[in-house]
Order: structure tokens, then sequence, then C-alpha cells
């Protein structure tokens, strides 16, 4: 991403509330770029338009990361940030796509803006809001866990042996299927792509206006 991009995203997020959906439009439209006047022209009109997103941030984050060293990396940045998306279990796809615009974002903020910027990210995963029905928290998966029966891992996810969730009416059920593929030795790259696949399955049959997928 270009610095003059990045940079008009990042003024429009300081100058806003949240980070979120309008957040994650900024950057995809920044990462546009220059190349070219057309290109420009595409970046201009589409930062317009993200800028002009209304952000539903109400609530600020009060938390301790406030007080926490701002990080000096993108690597740090995400160590410190994936707890917190852990810990609300919602719609945890945008958020670490939003945390993915900031680490894209964070060479570019200047020191004295990091502070700001990492509160504008907190702040938005906060008021995200989410159906009860369309979260996991890591309590009940510690619960569901204690009551599967003893078992031996299978390391290979492949779509024709995760395929059972998707015929499986409950979150519980689908969980089981999945846990023969969570081991200690699982490839969890090759499941996450397993796993978007079948995502691509459903989405292709069903609507999905309220982005439980």
């Amino acid at each position: 991403m270009h610095h003059t991009s990045a940079r008009d995203a990042i003024t429009s997020l300081l100058a806003g509330k949240g980070f979120g959906e309008r957040g994650l439009a900024l950057v995809m439209s920044a990462a546009c770029g220059d190349a070219d006047q057309q290109a420009s022209a595409l970046r201009k009109a589409a930062l317009e338009r993200a800028d002009a997103m209304p952000s539903h941030a109400i609530v600020s984050y009060t938390g301790e990361l406030l007080i926490a060293p701002i990080p000096t990396s993108e690597s740090a940045l995400c160590r410190q940030l994936f707890p917190l998306i852990i810990e609300q279990a919602k719609n945890v796809g945008l958020q670490l796509s939003c945390l993915a615009s900031l680490v894209a974002l964070w060479p570019h903020v200047s020191t004295t803006e990091r502070g700001v910027m990492r509160q504008r990210f907190l702040d938005g995963v906060i008021n995200d809001s989410f159906a009860d029905e369309a979260q996991l928290t890591t309590a009940q998966l510690v619960a569901w866990q204690r009551e599967l029966p003893t078992a031996v891992s299978e390391p290979n996810a492949t779509v024709s042996s995760l395929k059972g969730i998707l015929s499986e009416t409950t979150a519980q059920g689908a969980y089981r299927v999945m846990a023969d593929h969570l081991g200690i030795s699982a490839n969890l790259p090759t499941l996450s792509w397993v796993l978007g696949a079948l995502t691509v399955q459903v989405r292709q049959r069903f609507h999905d206006p309220q982005r439980y997928l």
C-alpha cells in the first residue's frame, strides 16, 4: 500500500469513531493504490464513499489494553490484540479482517498516532453486536470438549472428512465432527482452508443476510 493512500485512510479513521466495516472499507479503498491516473481516481472515489459510511461505535473501550505498551511491530500488535478478539467471541471473521487492515496501516501510522489508532480498533471490537446463536465462547468450547469420548485424532483435514458438518443441526454437533481434527498434530492452515471451502459451498446454496457464515 502506498504511503499517501494509507495516510488518507488513517486521517479518516482518526477523525471518526471505531473501526469496523468503515475502517475495513477505508483500508481496502486505500489499497487500490496510485499506480496510474485511473487507479488514483478509483482510489479517491472509493475512499470518499468509505469515509461517508456511518460508524456504529457508541461505547468506548475501557479495559487494560488502553494502558498497555504501544506495539512497535505488526507481529507485536497481533499478539496484543488477538486475545481480545478471542475473548469477545463475536463476528470473529470481521474482527480478524479489521486487525489485518490495522496491521497493513501500522507502518504508516506515526508514533504519536498509534495509541489513538489502537483505540479505534478496540472501540470497534466492543461495539460490534452479533446474535447469541452465532457465537461460541471459549468456556462453551471447553465444556463441549469435556463431553467428547476419547478418540484418536485425525490430523489430515479434508473436505470429504469434514463435510458432515454441513448436515449437523446444532453447533455442538458440528463441533463433534470437527473435534477429531483438533489434535496436537493438527495442520491448522489446511483445516482453515477446508472450513473456508465448506463455507463457500453453503453460501452458494443459502443467503446469509445476518453474516453468520
